[in-house]
C-alpha cells in the first residue's frame, strides 16, 4: 500500500538573532576602530620625533600656522617685521630669529622670491643662517637696527697704539704684536648660552641646611641643583646635558614658568631618583659633627650621592636629554618657551618633534600661540604588535558583519508555501 507523507522541515527564520548579532558586531567594530585610533594617534609610543613623514608633516603645519599670522593683517610684510621687532625688544632673540626664518611664509609672492634670490647669493652658513642674513634686508632700518645692536658682540678692549722709539725699531720683526684679534665671536643667537644656576658644593651646603631647618620648603630646586652638581663632576657629553636641562628646570621653576602639571611630573621623577625622607635623614647626620666649611660640602655632597636611586635617575636623565635636545636645537631660553606648554610626556614628545621639524620657528609660534601649538605636530604611525593585532580583528569583525548581513537577507526571503519541493520530501 502505497501512502504519500509530506514532512515539513521545522525551519523558522531567526532574524531577532541575527539582528542582535549584527548590532553586537556593528557596534563592537565602532568601538574598536575608534580605541585603534586614538591608541596609534595619542600614545607616547606613536611620536616618533625623527621620522622623516612626521618632520614633514609637522613642518607643513608649521608654514601654515606662520601664514595664518601674516594673513591677520593687511600687510603680512609689516606684521612680520612688527613681530621680529616686538621679540628684540623684549629680549627674546631666540623667538625673533624663529620669526626671520619664517619670513619665506609670511612675505608675499613677490617679496619671497627675492628673498629666495638673496639667500642664493649667500655662500657661508648652512641654510637657517643664511635665510636669517638674508631677511634682514627685508627688515625697515629700525627694526634692522635694533637687532643688529641687539646681537652685537661685545667691544672688546684693546690696549692702546704703542709709540714707536728706537729700541722699538731695532727690535725683532717676528716680536708678538701687541693688539691681538680676539678672532670670531659667536653668533648669540646660536649659542647654547648656558643658565647655569645650579652654585657650588658650598652654596648648595647653605640650601640644604636652610632646607633642613624649614622643612615646608620646596625641595624640587634643591634637588635638581644636587643632582647637576654632582653629575657635573664627571664631565661627559652626557653629564653636560644633564647639568644644561638642571639649568633650564631650575630657572623655569624660579619664574614660575612650567605648568603646574609639568612640575608634578617632573617632581616625581625627581622624587624618585632623590626620595626626600631618605636625604633628609642622610643630611641631618652630615651636619651633626663640626667641621671647616669644605669638609661639611664634601659630607653634604656625599649624603646626596648615597641617596640616589639610579633606576629613577636612570628614567630622569632620558627626560634631561630631551630638554637638552630642544636646548641645542634652539637656545636655552627658547627651550624653556617651549617647555611652558608641556604638561604630559605626550607633550613632551610632540615639543619635540617640533623643534627637530622647525627649529627656532617653533620657538616664535609658542610665543605666538602658546599651548595651540601643540596642534601642529603631527605624528607618525608607529607598526607595533598591538596595532597589526587590533587591525587584524577589525577585518574579522568586518567579515562576521558582511556574512551576518548576508544571512539575514536570504532568511529575509524564505517563504515556503512558493516552493515547497524545495522544503519538502514526498517518500513513496
Amino acid at each position: 500500500m502505497a501512502f504519500n507523507r509530506r514532512r515539513v522541515r521545522a525551519k523558522t527564520p531567526r532574524t531577532w538573532l541575527e539582528g542582535l548579532i549584527f548590532n553586537g558586531l556593528l557596534a563592537s567594530f565602532v568601538i574598536l576602530a575608534l580605541w585603534n585610533v586614538d591608541i596609534t594617534y595619542t600614545s607616547d609610543l606613536a611620536i616618533d620625533p625623527n621620522n622623516p613623514k612626521a618632520q614633514t608633516t609637522t613642518r607643513e603645519n608649521i608654514a601654515i600656522a606662520f601664514r595664518e599670522i601674516a594673513d591677520s593683517g593687511e600687510d603680512g610684510r609689516a606684521v612680520w617685521a612688527d613681530r621680529v621687532e616686538t621679540t628684540v625688544l623684549a629680549s627674546d632673540f631666540s623667538a625673533a630669529r624663529g620669526y626671520l626664518l619664517a619670513a619665506p611664509y609670511m612675505l608675499d609672492k613677490s617679496d619671497a622670491a627675492a628673498l629666495q634670490s638673496a639667500v642664493d647669493e649667500e655662500y657661508s652658513g648652512d641654510q637657517d643662517e643664511r635665510l636669517a642674513r638674508a631677511a634682514l634686508i627685508f627688515l625697515p632700518d629700525t627694526a634692522r637696527a635694533s637687532y643688529q645692536i641687539a646681537i652685537a658682540p661685545p667691544d672688546y678692549d684693546r690696549p692702546p697704539p704703542q709709540t714707536t722709539t728706537a729700541s722699538s725699531a731695532t727690535a725683532p720683526s717676528d716680536a708678538p704684536e701687541a693688539n691681538i684679534d680676539p678672532g670670531p665671536v659667536p653668533d648669540p643667537l646660536k649659542t647654547n648660552l648656558s643658565m647655569m644656576l645650579l652654585g657650588d658644593a658650598e652654596d648648595l651646603t647653605r640650601r640644604s641646611q636652610r632646607w633642613l631647618i624649614d622643612d615646608q620648603r620646596d625641595s624640587f630646586p634643591l634637588r635638581l641643583r644636587a643632582l647637576g652638581l654632582i653629575k657635573s663632576k664627571a664631565g661627559s657629553n652626557d653629564e653636560a646635558s644633564f647639568v644644561e636641562a638642571a639649568s633650564i628646570l631650575t630657572a623655569g621653576h624660579r619664574a614660575s614658568r612650567l605648568s603646574r602639571k609639568f612640575t608634578e611630573l617632573m617632581t616625581d621623577k625627581v622624587e624618585a631618583t632623590l626620595p626626600e625622607a631618605a636625604l633628609q635623614a642622610r643630611l641631618n647626620v652630615a651636619f651633626e659633627p663640626v667641621m671647616t666649611t669644605a669638609d661639611r660640602s664634601r659630607e653634604v655632597i656625599r649624603a646626596y650621592e648615597d641617596t640616589i636611586d639610579h633606576a629613577g635617575l636612570d628614567d630622569l636623565s632620558a627626560e634631561m636629554e630631551t630638554i637638552a635636545r630642544l636646548a641645542d636645537l634652539t637656545s636655552s631660553a627658547g627651550a624653556l618657551t617651549l617647555i611652558e606648554q608641556i604638561e604630559t610626556p605626550n607633550h613632551m614628545q610632540r615639543i619635540l618633534l617640533l623643534a627637530e621639524a622647525g627649529g627656532e620657528r617653533s620657538v616664535a609660534l609658542a610665543r605666538e600661540i602658546g599651548p595651540d601649538i601643540l596642534t601642529l605636530a603631527q605624528p607618525g604611525i608607529l607598526y607595533t604588535r598591538g596595532l597589526l593585532i587590533r587591525t587584524a580583528i577589525l577585518i574579522l569583525i568586518a567579515i562576521a558583519l558582511i556574512i551576518t548581513s548576508l544571512s539575514f537577507l536570504t532568511n529575509r526571503n524564505y517563504n515556503p508555501e512558493k516552493r515547497p519541493e524545495l522544503y519538502c520530501f514526498r517518500p513513496d
